[in-house]
């Protein structure tokens, strides 16, 4: 089974899932706990998982989700269904 045959509409709609929960914690991060010490590097965490959600987003719109941005190939479903927001395969994530 390729990446083409998963539902793209079911991918949008976990990115959306996945980017609404960040936000939340982002949120949460602010507003409760961010004069705890650990608040800005999490801070920092989210706000980057977030740019990367936002970066799949594009992706998807544009017909390169699933494609590697390093070797061009296609990037295999496990791992996509394992990290739905990564733009390298196995190969270029481990060099």
């Amino acid at each position: 089974m390729g990446l083409e045959e998963i539902d793209r509409q079911e991918i949008a709609q976990r990115l959306d899932e996945a980017e609404f929960r960040l936000k939340n914690l982002i949120q949460a991060v602010e507003r409760y706990w961010w004069h705890e010490p650990w608040a800005v590097e999490r801070h920092i965490e989210l706000r980057a998982q977030l740019y990367d959600l936002m970066k799949a987003h594009e992706r998807l719109a544009d017909g390169r989700f699933g494609v590697c941005d390093g070797c061009g190939e296609k990037i295999s479903v496990v791992r996509m269904k394992m990290r739905i927001n990564t733009s390298y395969c196995t190969s270029c994530s481990c060099s």
